[in-house]
């Protein structure tokens, strides 16, 4: 039996491309702008050029232009998260290496110690161990709010720097102001959440 011929309607159909240039896609306004096989923004191109054969948009030279360069765009921007969460992740895994290997479980039982920001009522202790674990049960704060690498000198530097918060010169706790507030979560930020499982609190005991 014969192949009938198919009828031509305005929805552009799945194109067709040879190994090396644009000239094997059939019957599309255009085709000169498409991105050879080979180029990374050929796949979202692909994708764009179905969402608009499924909204039944009649494809023109320039909206086959346009669609060439909504696809460049959106591989950037592919690019960039990707590259966003290959560094946060590289971060995270660094300080979490960096805390595991004052000894692991513990974060913290090995000379150098950590310094922890927790929060007892409406004040911040900012203080430094070598035992976190230990330490969070004999303070048992109602939060533990960021922990990072570090010992006296940068707690020094912290108590010095947040001085005018300080609830007392004879004890560790600040209020949590505005500038507080901001340096935690730039801990956070770059260290990662606090462990768990630290407290008796954590614990349930």
């Amino acid at each position: 039996m014969g192949n009938s011929s198919r009828p031509r309607g305005r929805i552009v159909k799945p194109p067709t491309v040879n190994s090396s240039s644009n000239d094997g896609w059939i019957g599309i306004a255009g085709a000169r702008h498409i991105p050879k096989v080979g180029d990374p923004a050929l796949l979202p191109f692909m994708s764009i050029m179905a969402e608009w054969r499924r909204a039944d948009i009649e494809v023109t030279e320039d909206l086959m232009l346009a669609a060439v360069k909504l696809a460049s765009s959106r591989l950037e921007e592919e690019r960039r998260n990707t590259a966003t969460l290959k560094a946060a992740r590289a971060r995270e895994a660094a300080t979490r290496a960096a805390l595991e290997a004052l000894q692991p479980g513990t974060y913290g039982d090995a000379p150098g110690g950590v310094v922890y920001y927790v929060r007892r009522g409406k004040y911040v202790k900012i203080g430094t161990t070598t035992n976190l674990r230990n330490r969070m049960r004999e303070l048992v704060p109602d939060e533990i709010l960021a922990v990072e690498p570090g010992s006296y000198d940068l707690e020094s530097t912290l108590h010095a720097t947040f001085a005018k918060a300080r609830f007392s010169p004879s004890m560790e706790y600040f209020h949590l102001t505005e500038e507080l507030q901001r340096h935690i979560a730039a801990v956070l930020a770059e260290h990662g959440p606090p462990p768990t499982g630290l407290s008796t609190l954590d614990q349930g005991a």
